[in-house]
C-alpha cells in the first residue's frame, strides 16, 4: 500500500485513545463512587497493571508479525484454525459493542432533544448512524482519522473540564474527610476493564500503520497509558469535588448537573446550556467510540479474505480508488 495511505504513529496513538475512550469512562463517574468511594479513580491504574501482561504480550506480537491482525498472530504463533476462531469472534463481538454504543448515544441525544422521535423511532437513528459511519469508512483513511480526532477533541472537553475543576478548586484537606470503601474493588474492576479495552484495535490497523514494527507498538503502549493517566484524574478529581454527592446520584447523567450547580450555583441557565453541552459531548464519545471500532474492524475481515478463509474472498479483497476495502 503507497505510503499516502499509511497512518503515522501520532494518528495511530489518537484512533487508539478515541476507541478506548468512550462512553465507559463517563457511565463509571457515579458507579465508581458508590461501589468504592475514593478508591474509584485508583481501579483504572489497578486494572491497568492486571492486564499489562496482555497489552505487552500484544505489543510483541505486533513488532513480530507487523502484517498483522489476529488472524495472523494465531496463524504464525499457534495454528490457521485458532486464528480464523479468534478473528471471526472478535470481528463479531466488536460489531455488537458497536451497535451498543450507537443505541446508548441516540438514547441519549433523543433525551436532550425528545422532538426527534416525532419524525422517526430511535432504531431509525441508529440505522441511520450505521449507514452514515459505513460512508464515511470508505473515504480515504486520512480523512477517516480527521474524522476521529474531530470526536476525540469534542469528548475531550468535558474531561479537561472536570481536571481543570478540579485542579483549581483542589483541597487536600477533603480527601481525609471521603469514604474508603475496600469492599467495592472487586465490584468495580469489571466496569473498568470495559472502559479500557480499545488498545486492541492497532492490531488490525497495523498493517496500515508506518513502520508497523516500531509504531504498532508504541501506538499501543503510549495510547494506553495516557488514557490511564487522564482517567484517573478525571474520576479522581470529579469526586474529590463532590464527595458524596457523586456517589448519590441516580446515574452518571446526574454527575455532571451536580457538579455544575456546585461550581455555578448562582447562574442556572448557564448551568443548563453547560449540561447540554456535556450531554452532547459524552453522547458523542459513544459515537466516536463507535466509528473508531467499525474504522478498526473492517481490517479483521479483510484480513480473512486475503487469506481464502471467507466466502467471496476475491470480491472481499478488492480495494477502492482510496485503498480501502
Amino acid at each position: 500500500m503507497a505510503t499516502a495511505h499509511k497512518l503515522s504513529l501520532a494518528t495511530a496513538i489518537l484512533i487508539n485513545l478515541n476507541i478506548m475512550m468512550g462512553a465507559g469512562i463517563f457511565i463509571n463517574t457515579v458507579e465508581l463512587a458508590k461501589r468504592a468511594g475514593l478508591l474509584g479513580a485508583f481501579m483504572y491504574p489497578l486494572i491497568g497493571l492486571l492486564i499489562l501482561p496482555l497489552i505487552i504480550a500484544i505489543a510483541k506480537l505486533i513488532k513480530l508479525h507487523p502484517a498483522g491482525g489476529f488472524y495472523i498472530f494465531a496463524q504464525k504463533e499457534i495454528n490457521p484454525f485458532v486464528g480464523y476462531l479468534s478473528t471471526w469472534s472478535y470481528f463479531i463481538a466488536k460489531l455488537a459493542s458497536a451497535s451498543l454504543m450507537i443505541h446508548v448515544s441516540i438514547s441519549l441525544i433523543t433525551q436532550i432533544f425528545p422532538a426527534l422521535l416525532t419524525y422517526a423511532s430511535i432504531l431509525w437513528y441508529d440505522l441511520a448512524v450505521v449507514t452514515v459511519f459505513i460512508g464515511l469508512n470508505l473515504l480515504h483513511m486520512k480523512t477517516g482519522s480527521r474524522i476521529q480526532f474531530g470526536f476525540l477533541g469534542f469528548k475531550l472537553i468535558p474531561i479537561l473540564f472536570v481536571i481543570g475543576s478540579g485542579l483549581i478548586f483542589f483541597n487536600i484537606a477533603s480527601i481525609s474527610t471521603l469514604p474508603i470503601i475496600w469492599t467495592g474493588i472487586t465490584g468495580s474492576l469489571p466496569f473498568v476493564l470495559y472502559a479500557a479495552t480499545g488498545f486492541e484495535a492497532t492490531c488490525a490497523l497495523s498493517s496500515q500503520i508506518e513502520d508497523a514494527e516500531r509504531n504498532g507498538p508504541r501506538a499501543i503502549l503510549i495510547s494506553f497509558s495516557s488514557m490511564m493517566v487522564l482517567v484517573f484524574l478525571f474520576q479522581f478529581l470529579f469526586y474529590l469535588l463532590l464527595g458524596t454527592t457523586l456517589a448519590a446520584q441516580s446515574s452518571y447523567l446526574g454527575a455532571f448537573p451536580a457538579l455544575l450547580q456546585y461550581l455555578i450555583p448562582n447562574n442556572p441557565t448557564l448551568a443548563y446550556k453547560l449540561q447540554a453541552f456535556f450531554n452532547l459531548a459524552i453522547a458523542s464519545s459513544a459515537l466516536g467510540g463507535c466509528y473508531g471500532i467499525l474504522y478498526s474492524n473492517n481490517w479483521n475481515l479483510y484480513t480473512l479474505a486475503q487469506h481464502k478463509k471467507i466466502a467471496g474472498w476475491n470480491y472481499l479483497t478488492r480495494l477502492n480508488k482510496h485503498a480501502i476495502p
